[in-house]
C-alpha cells in the first residue's frame, strides 16, 4: 500500500469534513450581522425615529438596548395587542422599564 497516496488524500478530505457544517452557521450569523448593519446605517443616516409599531427585527435591534430578545418581544406584544399608543407602552412588556424608556424614547416614535 503506498501510504503518501492515502496521507495526500486524507489532509485534502479532512479540512471538507472538519469545516463542512459550521460554514452555515457562520452563513447566518454574517447575514444577521449584515441585516443589523445595514438597519443600523439606515438610521444613522436618515436620523429619523424608528416606529415601533411597524419596524422589522433587525430595525429594532439597531437601537442601543434592544437586542434579539426584546425586539421579538416587542413584536409579539404589538401581533398580540395592535399598535402602541405610545412609546410609553412599551413599559407593558416584561423586561422594558422606565428608566429603558427614558434612555431611548428619542430614537423611537410611534407615527
Amino acid at each position: 500500500m503506498n501510504y503518501k497516496k492515502l496521507i495526500v488524500g486524507l489532509s485534502l478530505l479532512v479540512p471538507v469534513v472538519c469545516f463542512a457544517q459550521p460554514h452555515s452557521n457562520l452563513q447566518k450569523t454574517h447575514h444577521r450581522q449584515q441585516t443589523i448593519q445595514q438597519a443600523t446605517s439606515y438610521t444613522a443616516q436618515n436620523q429619523a425615529k424608528i416606529n415601533i409599531n411597524t419596524a422589522s427585527e433587525a430595525v429594532l435591534q439597531s437601537v442601543k438596548g434592544i437586542g434579539p430578545k426584546r425586539a421579538v418581544k416587542i413584536i409579539a406584544y404589538r401581533k398580540k395587542n395592535g399598535d402602541f399608543k405610545s412609546v410609553n407602552d412599551l413599559t407593558n412588556i416584561r423586561g422594558i422599564g422606565s428608566k429603558m424608556i427614558a434612555r431611548i424614547q428619542n430614537k423611537l416614535s410611534v407615527k
